[in-house]
């Protein structure tokens, strides 16, 4: 699921404030890349994250018009031998929400958003994208808990595939729950431990060969200081297992049947005032399947966010990390990705938000029967849109977008231009 993959590195632009009433997500990013510092991308198992406990409810309901060159994310060629026109217009309500709830001890949120894309030419690539995060969390005494859990949803690029004679339908579905529990005082050394529950499905029956599930078990112990941040060690074990997968080499269910991954690895976070943030992680991570097919390195993830302003700010971010494949026969890919994105408000109404995002993944896979093999793909996004709030609630959004895809094997590129136009509604 690549498109989906560089749009959580760009992730949906949100949080950013048009008016003190005017400051939903934006539509664009529901359905699409754009540029924000969003996503986290964290190897094995996660920080616990400490939330502001405010009271907030927005929800945004709006609509978008998207011009593209090329829906299909393939060539020409490939488009014409599926019966697909690559240049087409779709249009996508959407709904957007941004919550958080507190209530005594405990607080509840839920971040996401929904849209049904639909196409004026190929009506077959018609569907869903769905993206979001939600959980409860609550203190007991000098220890908290938290249930967090998260979907997303989004099809496949046709020529992913194509490649594999499947036709040109396909959805993928990535959900998780997990659980978190920490003790420790305000400052000074905080344990905590977390088990997670993940899994990836295929919707198209032909597919259904990549999909997984995985049980992650992690701990870790921090050091909280005001004046310096908070600094901490982490390990974890994940074992991931592809459900439908016979572990033979050659048939459509090839590819390895399951494997572990193990990390151990150092962070810091330091959050000097509202106008800086930084974060990084450093993880050595190991993975080791039955077939020799192993990885052994560096793992993390780095994030700078600098406002020197109200009106501005900036923010860079970088990570590796191993993961399971929904892609037909790879057994894991190692993806490293970078972005930058800057956030302008040029006046009390007008927001510009300008983007660039890479992510490039590298696929180990032990199947022999793959006409197209696909062992490395590298995609570049730049992006760039205007908000304009028409009043305190209602927001015009203008945007255009540029991607491109080059792998190993020429069948997998494509490049793709988009205008967006859109109107939302704040409640």
């Amino acid at each position: 699921m690549k498109f989906l993959r560089i749009a959580g590195l760009a992730g949906a632009i949100g949080a950013v404030a048009l008016s003190p009433a005017v400051h939903a997500q934006s539509l664009a990013g529901a359905v699409g890349p754009s540029a924000t510092d969003t996503e986290v991308h964290a190897q094995g198992a996660r920080v616990p994250v400490k939330r502001d406990k405010t009271r907030k409810v927005d929800v945004t309901v709006g609509a978008l018009v998207t011009y593209d060159t090329n829906v299909t994310r393939s060539s020409d060629t490939v488009a014409a031998q599926n019966n697909l026109k690559p240049e087409d217009v779709f249009f996508a309500p959407v709904v957007v929400a941004d919550v958080s709830l507190p209530f005594g001890p405990a607080d509840a949120y839920l971040n996401g958003s929904a849209s049904y894309l639909i196409y004026g030419r190929n009506s077959r690539l018609n569907g869903e994208h769905l993206a979001g995060n939600g959980g409860v969390s609550s203190q007991f005494g000098k220890c908290l808990a938290s249930i967090d859990g998260s979907l997303s949803r989004q099809r496949t690029n046709v020529v992913d595939l194509a490649a594999q004679s499947v036709g040109v339908r396909n959805f993928e579905t990535i959900s998780s729950i997990g659980v978190t529990g920490g003790c420790g005082a305000t400052v000074g050394l905080q344990p905590f431990a977390q088990f997670n529950y993940s899994r990836g499905t295929n919707t198209n029956e032909r597919r259904k060969g990549s999909d997984y599930r995985t049980l992650t078990y992690g701990a870790g112990v921090s050091y909280v200081q005001p004046s310096i941040g908070e600094i901490g060690i982490i390990g974890s074990i994940q074992d991931t297992d592809y459900t439908e997968r016979d572990g033979s080499i050659g048939t459509i269910l090839s590819g390895v049947r399951s494997f572990p991954t193990r990390s151990i690895g150092a962070y810091y976070t330091r959050d000097v005032t509202r106008f800086f943030t930084a974060r990084v992680r450093v993880n050595y991570t190991d993975v080791a399947t039955r077939n020799g097919s192993s990885y052994e390195g560096i793992t993390g993830e780095a994030s700078v966010k600098v406002s020197p302003t109200p009106r501005f700010s900036v923010t860079a971010s970088a990570y590796r990390m191993v993961m399971p494949s929904l892609t037909f026969s790879i057994d894991y890919s190692v993806e490293t990705g970078a972005g930058l994105s800057a956030n302008f408000n040029l006046t009390r109404k007008l927001t510009a938000i300008l983007g660039y995002a890479y992510v490039h993944q590298r696929y180990t896979s032990t199947a022999t029967n793959l006409l197209y093999p696909l062992g490395w793909d590298d995609d570049h996004l730049v992006n760039g849109e205007l908000n304009y709030a028409l009043n305190r609630r209602i927001v015009l959004t203008l945007g255009a977008a540029y991607e491109t895809r080059h792998a190993n094997s020429s069948y997998y590129d494509f490049d793709s231009f988009r205008l967006i136009g859109g109107l939302r509604g704040a409640f």
